[in-house]
């Protein structure tokens, strides 16, 4: 068992965030700033890793631990078995002793700024930073080049000349394609994903105005009708829909003579073994609220809210599911995507979206090798996955590789007595037009309303997940 492992994290600002303090400098009578929130060497706001861990320990500490702990790790009757001191470090007065924390937080950075272009919005990041999160396993072979996302285009990219100089925009030839679809996040993140351009060092640093935005408020004085004295001030924030960059890292308990977590908190955990597996799992269940609650200051005026996820490279995830059996990484369903050629960008946009909802997606262009037999890799996989996913149209319902694969779907749902055969309309078919054997299916339509009919998709394969757990016990 290995005694310290490092997680990496990202998350998405659902509300601005603020993390700053007064700047007491820059006052008049009637008005007063607030710097914003707390920047980098290179000018860059960023969340300390002090104000994130104070809040991830705020939050688990209503869940976590005996019942008379003020959560704050001060007075605490039980502090080596109490799952909030003993995760995250305490001094307490009670006993007279000291722990250090089983968690280091590093500092939350940003690393990708929403900007507006006449294009709509696009997410600017640069090679360091994207490498440092673990999206991508190397820095670019050509740094000072730019990347773009395979959704974009390069007339797309030719808006940002608006923001940079013209000069400093690379021709077409040096844009490098970045493969986003395997890209994991919430649902949030697609359209980031999707938006994407990776630029040189130098143009990141020209970005600084455009890492934050600013909000006026005031106080109005209810007997006079006018603003108080010194009430009218301006909030300076990280801006909504920034992409967040984390890395935690957790000491296993037991290098610390730990061996269990008492949880009094909790009458549904009482008991919890003092191991990697429950620190994390404390730890996740705190950055998981901050959804709900927020972080830094203004949290009442609507500041702070952001979405937490973990991103596990290959060699870290095999890592994780050999330290952490329990946490079961891979337990994802298979999910084969059937289509016409035709329909390409409908089949990659649907894969890239149930990627990011925890499904294992194959899809021929990406799955297949080359020089690979067709045939062999669609037997195999059909056999291998536990749904296939069939796009209809009119062109796919004419294909005899998409019929094949339908006979064979419905061959292992006779064979298993499990529905395994799914199927979703594109644009331009009705079910009228649909051949025989499909025509008894309840099929979903992608089209005009492709969230609703991607949501339908996923709530049906949890549906048939949770009826296949039932009978497999």
């Amino acid at each position: 068992m290995k005694d310290v492992i490092i997680k990496k994290y990202m998350g998405i600002s659902i509300e601005p965030i603020h993390v700053g303090s007064r700047n007491k400098g820059m006052q008049d009578a009637s008005r007063s700033f607030m710097t914003g929130t707390v920047r980098d060497n290179e000018g860059f706001p960023f969340i300390p890793a002090s104000s994130l861990k104070g809040c991830v320990r705020s939050l688990c500490s209503d869940d976590f631990g005996v019942a008379a702990c003020d959560g704050k790790g001060w007075d605490c009757p039980q502090p080596h078995k109490c799952p909030s001191c003993s995760v995250f470090g305490f001094s307490n007065y009670h006993h007279g002793n000291t722990a250090s924390s089983l968690v280091r937080f590093s500092s939350v950075d940003l690393l990708a700024i929403p900007v507006r272009t006449t294009r709509g919005i696009l997410w600017l990041s640069n090679w360091l930073r994207i490498n440092r999160s673990g999206l991508i396993s190397s820095i670019s072979t050509s740094p000072r080049g730019w990347g773009i996302s395979e959704g974009l285009e390069a007339i797309d990219v030719a808006a940002l000349k608006n923001i940079f100089p013209k000069n400093q925009v690379p021709n077409e030839s040096r844009f490098d394609t970045i493969d986003t679809s395997k890209w994991i996040g919430p649902l949030e993140t697609q359209e980031i994903y999707r938006n994407l351009v990776i630029i040189d060092q130098q143009s990141w640093s020209s970005l600084i105005p455009y890492s934050t935005g600013s909000t006026s408020s005031v106080s109005i004085d209810a007997h006079t009708g006018r603003a108080r004295e010194g009430a009218l001030f301006e909030i300076e924030h990280i801006n909504r829909f920034s992409l967040l960059n984390l890395e935690i890292t957790y000491v296993n308990p037991l290098a610390r003579g730990i061996n269990e977590f008492i949880n009094t908190k909790n009458p549904e955990m009482p008991y919890m073994a003092a191991d990697l597996s429950h620190t994390i799992k404390i730890v996740e269940h705190g950055l998981e609220k901050i959804r709900f609650f927020g972080i830094g200051g203004k949290r009442s005026r609507g500041y702070g809210r952001a979405v937490f996820w973990s991103i596990p490279t290959p060699l870290h995830k095999q890592e994780l599911e050999r330290i952490l059996p329990s946490t079961n990484l891979s337990a994802e369903p298979k999910v084969m995507i059937s289509y016409s050629h035709k329909n390409k960008s409908v089949a990659r946009r649907l894969a890239t979206d149930l990627q990011q909802s925890s499904l294992d997606i194959k899809l021929d262009e990406k799955e297949m090798l080359v020089g690979e037999s067709i045939h062999q890799w669609v037997e195999k996989t059909v056999t291998e996955c536990d749904y296939i996913l069939v796009l209809l149209s009119h062109d796919s319902v004419q294909s005899p590789w998409v019929m094949e694969e339908i006979n064979a779907a419905r061959m292992r749902e006779k064979e298993s007595k499990k529905t395994i055969l799914l199927t979703a309309m594109l644009k331009g078919i009705t079910s009228n037009e649909l051949p025989m054997l499909l025509k008894d299916r309840n099929a979903v339509s992608l089209w005009p309303k492709y969230e609703d009919g991607l949501q339908y998709i996923l709530r049906s394969i949890r549906e048939y997940e949770q009826r296949n757990q039932v009978n497999n016990a």
